[in-house]
């Protein structure tokens, strides 16, 4: 592991002169070290010189089937620069465009993230199992979750800053999402088991009082067009939670003559939040706009 400042310079010049010279190499490695950086120390990899390689780094399909194809070290890389790529899309309700891979890579892929490891690293793994639409994974998915038992996972956005929460979170997120993309393809079963984890969850959720866990839970309900639990879950903290709140009235699977009376019903409480409350009135004012008439 590289720990002084010298040598992480060093190396980030190595993988800059192999991106020049073989773009898929220096790829590769990239997001292997990228990975050996944020999950196993050695520095600060948002920080020059790294910063400036991971720009650089592009990888497409044929460099993850690479590194998957390459299982230990270079596959756990393939996951956790996946789960990047999605990771804020999910904590804010978004949709996520899914990447393509062989069968082989695919089967190979599901194959490693069924194995044990870490809740860290079973939260990296859902979030690639949501940019890969691996729909076989549901069911290690609803384990994990069932399980609980979490880990700390740290996050840094430009819009949010650094934050963490329990590792869990992603993973009812990830379900949630799951469950809407089954949905749309009408495989009802499926999508029902989605339901009942996440309500699972919130109850165990709403027990701990883990505000963490409650706006994973939360979002992937969102995800199942039901927008209640995370509007009574709003508070002072959590300001993607108020971002996907904002969002609820221009969500296509959200229906608005509900969405406004659960918002007239929670302004009515005398003991909201100020952010809470002030998230709600955005909401009821967008909510006018799109049907045409006041509400109180």
């Amino acid at each position: 592991m590289i720990h002084s400042d010298e040598g992480r310079e060093a190396f980030a010049a190595l993988v800059l002169a192999l991106l020049n010279a073989d773009r898929s190499r220096g790829t590769c490695l990239g997001v292997v070290a990228n990975t050996r950086f944020w999950t196993g120390g050695g520095g600060s990899p948002g920080t020059f010189p790294w910063c400036y390689v991971y720009d650089s780094i592009h990888p497409g399909s044929a460099e993850f089937e690479t590194l998957i194809d390459r299982g230990g070290d270079d596959l756990d890389g393939a996951a956790h620069w996946l789960f990047s790529m999605c990771a804020v899309r999910l904590l804010t309700c978004q949709p996520v465009d899914p990447l393509s891979l062989s069968k082989t890579a695919l089967c190979r892929f599901v194959e490693n993230a069924r194995k044990p490891k870490s809740a860290s690293w079973a939260c990296y793994y859902a979030g690639a199992v949501a940019k890969l639409h691996a729909f076989d994974l549901l069911d290690w998915l609803l384990d994990v979750a069932e399980r609980g038992a979490g880990a700390p996972v740290h996050y840094s956005h430009e819009a949010y800053a650094e934050f963490g929460e329990d590792s869990v979170a992603m993973v009812y997120r990830v379900i949630g999402y799951l469950g809407q993309q089954l949905s749309g393809e009408r495989r009802d079963r499926e999508t029902a088991l989605c339901r009942d984890a996440l309500a699972r969850g919130f109850e165990r959720a709403h027990h701990s009082e883990d505000r963490g866990l409650t706006a994973g839970i939360t979002t992937g309900f969102v995800y199942l067009g039901e927008f209640e639990p995370l509007l009574s879950a709003l508070d002072a903290g959590e300001p993607w939670l108020h971002d996907v709140a904002r969002k609820l009235p221009d969500m296509p699977n959200i229906a608005s003559r509900p969405l406004a009376d659960c918002v007239a019903r929670l302004l009515r409480k005398n003991d909201l939040a100020q952010e809470a409350r002030t998230t709600l009135e955005a909401v009821r004012r967008r909510l006018a706009t799109i049907l045409g008439e006041y509400f109180l």
